[in-house]
C-alpha cells in the first residue's frame, strides 16, 4: 500500500457536532413554518436525513414532557 493509501486508511473520520439549539431552530423551520427541508438543510449544512433525525427526535421530546 502506497504511503497516501495507508495514511487515508488510517485517518478517523470527523464528525461535526450540532448544538441543540440549533437543532431545534432546523426542525422548528421544517415542522412549524413550512419551510422546505431540502432548503434547510442546505442552509444549515446538513444533510436532509439528519434534519429529519434531529426533527423526529424533538418531536418526541416535546411529546414525552406533554405526556409527564
Amino acid at each position: 500500500m502506497s504511503n497516501i493509501a495507508l495514511s487515508l486508511a488510517t485517518q478517523k473520520r470527523q464528525y461535526n457536532s450540532y448544538p441543540k439549539e440549533i437543532k431545534e431552530v432546523a426542525a422548528t423551520l421544517v415542522s412549524e413554518q413550512g419551510y422546505a427541508v431540502a432548503q434547510t438543510a442546505e442552509a444549515v449544512g446538513v444533510s436532509t436525513r439528519f434534519l429529519y433525525t434531529w426533527k423526529e427526535h424533538i418531536e418526541q421530546e416535546q411529546a414525552a414532557q406533554l405526556a409527564g
